[in-house]
């Protein structure tokens, strides 16, 4: 199956003056040599300041997150991200006062030969580990709200404890909730 050029046209604007300024929406159209007349083939939606994109693609809807660093809302709840560049042990989340660490997702890099440990606070019991060869990951997909990963105490943060002085990069998605 051969590809077909897209083009892009900005969205027509409005003739007469409305008393709210307008949200262009991004559009991806088709025209096509038969008809002359574009087509919709995708069409971004969403809430900047959440992070959220929905995208329509040919009619199917999907989301993506188009600012990873962002507190996003889902499911009625907020999720926050953390990000873990280290060769050495240290706080992915710090604790937060009167609340646990509840992690629903994670990606986890090794630059060379660790075992990593996601502990319940410094020198705490470990929630999770992984033992990496060079070049090495792993991802834990999103467990949506109520449920989750792993979980720290009240008042303790979500630690990384690392076996040797290798670059590690995680990047976490987390809620902090008053019980647990």
């Amino acid at each position: 199956m051969g590809y077909k050029k897209l083009t892009l046209y900005p969205e027509p604007k409005p003739e007469k003056p409305t008393s709210q300024p307008k949200v262009e929406r991004p559009q991806i159209l088709r025209i096509t040599e038969e008809k002359k007349q574009p087509i919709i083939v995708a069409e971004v939606s969403g809430d900047p300041a959440s992070g959220w994109k929905k995208i329509l693609l040919d009619g199917d809807p999907i989301t993506v997150i188009a600012q990873p660093s962002a507190l996003f809302l889902h499911d009625r709840k907020i999720y926050k991200t953390a990000i873990f560049d280290a060769s050495a042990s240290g706080n992915l989340v710090v604790a937060v006062a009167g609340k646990v660490i509840k992690l629903h997702a994670l990606t986890i890099q090794a630059q060379g030969t660790v075992v990593v440990n996601l502990n319940n606070g410094s020198g705490g019991s470990s929630l999770m580990e992984w033992s990496f060869q060079a070049r090495e990951g792993a991802v834990v997909p999103m467990a949506n709200a109520p449920a989750y990963w792993a979980i720290t105490g009240v008042n303790t943060a979500l630690y990384v404890t690392l076996s040797a002085a290798v670059v590690v990069t995680i990047t976490a998605i987390y809620s902090d909730d008053d019980t647990s």
